[in-house]
């Protein structure tokens, strides 16, 4: 009874039903969007150029080979019970975009209606949220979050002294273990890991609302390569690239909307880029991709690739490679940046006033002078500029 309704979802799903029932082998980079950048897109036994960004080297492989990793969203219980239902999800939200992506790709004249862009940003905040880099964001985000909740209990002498009071021999002893276990949690030597499963929880609980405030707030512009253009886009194992040429610092990390200007860049097939950006709300623009947009789509495609880049032919994968070399400074500018938590400890920053703030990240930590901009709740903003920061 569940192989059939496993069947009967695939169908629906207009998917076959080994490629979507789940297991334990799951990918991050679907094996649908893998085989539109392959040799035969239309074969599902197809090969791929893949291009290793450490060692340069350019290889055939297969999709599903690719992208994998074992049981990389189960979730398994205390009593062994293993829960598949964030592969169920981002299967579905496969299912629901890739019809979407096949008519854009294949009709120069077909548009998009709404629920076509939603079911296309539910699949950009999955392949984003999904990759192991972004895993290990959120594990870091959770770890830093444990941390200053943690901190803050600790600070709190009463709370202390009833959870832990019958423990020591004396109220000196009870404080100094306090202000020991403070002091190790600022210097990060407790660290508090919530695990895969809670990784798994954070990676999917946001999905929809992400994107529909996407959904509210951004355009869409679909660059397509001229019929005449040998070259071509290429893919990477870390597909969302952003970049923010106006960002709120130059230690920020970047985003869909980190700053007005920001953009969010997504190749879908080897002729075909969506660009996802602020201030067109609802708006879908065709735009035909010049030679000096097309390299430049593939720098920052590049400078966001984990390990592997993927194009159709070897001289698509290692021709991007070359411009990379040639590139350096702008390669250093489309370059990754984690998001970063800003801490500013002691007494709440003032409303209307300059504060600095910290920032840590992988052990290794940041500061950074913020203004806080009358009307915020809890954070910081926006740097000072040089008014602001003379008072």
């Amino acid at each position: 009874m569940r192989a059939f309704a496993s069947r009967f979802a695939c169908r629906a799903a207009g998917r076959s039903y080994p490629e979507c029932v789940p297991g334990s082998q799951q990918h991050f980079l679907p094996q649908f969007h893998q085989r539109r950048f392959a040799i035969e897109p239309r074969n599902k036994k197809t090969r791929l150029w893949r291009l290793d960004m450490a060692t340069g080297k350019p290889e055939t492989v297969r999709p599903k080979d690719e992208a994998v990793i074992e049981n990389y969203y189960n979730v398994e219980l205390e009593d062994g019970t293993v829960l598949d239902h964030a592969d169920q999800v981002l299967t579905r939200f496969e299912g629901d975009a890739a019809p979407v992506i096949e008519s854009i790709v294949k009709d120069r004249t077909w548009r998009p209606n709404p629920p076509d862009i939603l079911a296309l940003l539910l699949y950009l905040v999955t392949l984003k949220t999904r990759t192991p880099r972004a895993r290990e964001a959120l594990r870091e985000t959770d770890r830093v979050m444990n941390g200053m909740l943690s901190e803050a209990m600790v600070s709190d002498r009463a709370r202390w002294r009833k959870a832990l009071g019958d423990s020591y021999d004396s109220e000196e002893e009870l404080e100094e273990a306090r202000l020991q276990t403070l002091e190790e949690l600022r210097s990060n030597k407790i660290i508090i890991d919530g695990g895969p499963a809670r990784e798994v929880l954070m990676m999917v609980v946001s999905i929809e609302e992400t994107a529909r405030t996407l959904f509210e707030q951004i355009g869409v512009m679909c660059f397509r390569l001229p019929e005449d253009e040998r070259d071509c886009l290429v893919a990477s194992d870390n597909p969302v690239a952003h970049y923010d040429p106006t960002p709120k610092s130059p230690q920020a990390g970047v985003s869909y909307m980190s700053s007005p200007n920001s953009i969010t860049q997504l190749a879908i097939d080897p002729r075909v880029a969506l660009i996802f950006h602020q201030g067109a709300a609802g708006r879908w623009q065709e735009i035909e991709m010049d030679r000096g947009e097309l390299e430049e789509a593939n720098l920052l495609t590049y400078a966001w690739a984990n390990q592997a880049i993927y194009g159709p032919s070897q001289h698509a994968v290692t021709n991007v490679r070359r411009q990379a070399k040639r590139n350096r400074s702008m390669l250093h500018q489309f370059r990754y940046k984690p998001p970063r938590i800003w801490v500013s400890r002691g007494e709440k920053p003032a409303h209307g006033r300059v504060a600095e703030f910290t920032s840590v990240y992988k052990g290794q930590t940041t500061t950074q002078t913020f203004y806080v901009a009358p009307g915020a709740e809890d954070s910081a903003v926006w740097p000072p500029d040089d008014k602001r920061s003379s008072h």
